[in-house]
C-alpha cells in the first residue's frame, strides 16, 4: 500500500474513533477509569503527542540531508517485532516524553479533534513529500526496536493508533 493510501486509512480510523467517542459527554471522556489509568482524551492526547514528536524528529533529521543507511533484512525484522510489541496485550510504560506527566488532566474534545486533524494533515504532507530513495532508508529511530525505514515509520503510527484506540474506547466505557 502506498503512503497516501496508508494515510487515508489512518485518517479514516481517526475519524471513526472521533465519531465513536462523540457519543459521550466531555466529562465522561475526561474521566480516568482508575488510578494510574488514562482517560479517553488523555489516550488521544498521548497518540497525538507521539505523532507530533515523530514528525518533529523526521523534520529535524531530514533537514540537514544526512547520510542514511539502507534498509535491510534486519529492518524488516524490526518492523515485525514492532507489530508484535504493539499488539501485545501486556501493558508497557509510556516513554517519558509521552508519559502521563506530559498529558493534560482535562481536554476539550473539539479542540483536540482540531489539533489532531491539523497535525495529521502536516504529517501526511511531510511523509508523502519524502523522496522514495530516502523513504526506503533508515530515517526513523523507534525507542524500542531501533532504526526503521519509511514503511516501519508507518507501521509504528498504524499499530500505535490501533493499540491506543482500544484503550480510549475502554476508558470511555465502550467494550472493544
Amino acid at each position: 500500500m502506498e503512503r497516501k493510501e496508508r494515510f487515508d486509512a489512518l485518517d479514516e480510523n481517526l475519524e471513526s474513533l472521533f465519531s465513536e467517542l462523540g457519543a459521550f459527554d466531555e466529562s465522561r471522556l475526561n474521566k480516568k477509569p482508575g488510578p494510574e489509568k488514562w482517560s479517553a482524551l488523555q489516550t488521544l492526547e498521548h497518540i497525538l503527542l507521539a505523532e507530533v514528536l515523530t514528525l518533529n524528529y523526521l523534520k529535524k533529521k531530514l533537514s540537514y540531508n544526512p547520510t542514511l543507511k539502507p534498509a535491510n533484512f534486519l529492518t524488516a525484522l524490526r518492523r515485525m517485532l514492532l507489530k508484535v510489541y504493539l499488539r501485545s496485550p501486556l501493558p508497557f510504560p509510556a516513554p517519558k516524553p509521552v508519559s502521563t506527566e506530559n498529558l493534560p488532566d482535562q481536554s476539550d474534545f473539539e479542540d483536540l479533534k482540531t489539533r489532531f486533524r491539523a497535525h495529521r494533515k502536516d504529517f501526511r504532507e511531510f511523509v508523502i513529500s519524502i523522496p522514495q530513495e530516502t523513504y526506503n532508508k533508515l530515517l526513523y529511530k523507534h525507542l524500542v526496536v531501533g532504526r526503521l525505514d519509511g514503511k516501519g515509520l508507518l507501521v509504528f503510527v498504524e499499530e500505535h493508533f490501533r493499540r491506543h484506540r482500544k484503550q480510549a474506547l475502554r476508558a470511555a466505557g465502550v467494550e472493544s
